[in-house]
């Protein structure tokens, strides 16, 4: 996960801006928060299967 933020995976048009964003890794939901240079990860859930 840390690789994966290091490489800034935000769209080019969202980078600067302050929000909340998410990635699906590894059947992993990511949510991160990103402030200036400084990745802060909210959380890491379990993707929920689909029926």
């Amino acid at each position: 996960i840390c690789e994966v933020l290091e490489q800034d995976p935000r769209p080019a048009s969202q980078r600067g801006k302050q929000r909340e964003y998410g990635v699906l890794l590894w059947e992993m939901n990511v949510r991160w928060l990103v402030e200036d240079t400084v990745f802060t990860v909210l959380s890491v859930t379990k993707k929920v299967p689909e029926e």
